[in-house]
């Protein structure tokens, strides 16, 4: 699952709905690699995932909120 917040709120909302680990992810991945040079940002708390969703936005660059899913292997 996967959300564009607008605001803080909507980033606080759909982290509590799918849990964590979550992602934030750029939606025009090269404006967000030249700034932080990485893709996307593992978030495990509500913390984590508020402060880099303010750290995107105060430089205009809009994220996404995305749902991890986490793959265990078959023994």
């Amino acid at each position: 699952r996967t959300l564009v917040p607008a605001n803080e709120a909507d980033v606080k909302w759909f982290c509590e709905l799918i849990g964590y680990p979550c992602l934030i992810k750029p939606c025009f991945s090269h404006r967000y690699y030249e700034r932080f040079k990485k893709k996307m940002t593992k978030v495990e708390t509500l913390e984590q995932a508020v402060a880099a969703f303010r750290e995107a936005d105060s430089l205009s660059i809009e994220v996404m909120v995305q749902e991890l899913i986490q793959i265990t292997p078959f023994n």
